[in-house]
């Protein structure tokens, strides 16, 4: 998949989940700091990439990639690299 297209569904899922505008959702925007997300936003962000993507993000990934610094950026890496 071309890495546009996953930053486009990432954002629709961001978008569906957070009170943001999508000129918000920039590739260093940190999900805890910009967005006001707690471990479970980050949980359900997990659960609906695995849903959108097909894809199932092993524990030691969720753990490292979701963390108090995990910027939209590193979603989309993410995401990427379990395609």
């Amino acid at each position: 998949m071309e890495r546009n297209k996953i930053e486009m569904e990432v954002n629709d899922i961001l978008l569906s989940l957070f009170d943001i505008d999508y000129s918000e959702i920039k590739n260093d925007a940190v999900l805890a700091d910009d967005f006001g997300a707690d471990s479970l936003d980050e949980l359900e962000i997990i659960m609906k990439l695995e849903q959108k993507f097909g894809i199932i993000v092993p524990d030691e990934k969720m753990y490292h990639s979701m963390s108090k610094g995990c910027s939209v950026k590193d979603i989309y890496d993410l995401v990427e690299e379990l395609l």
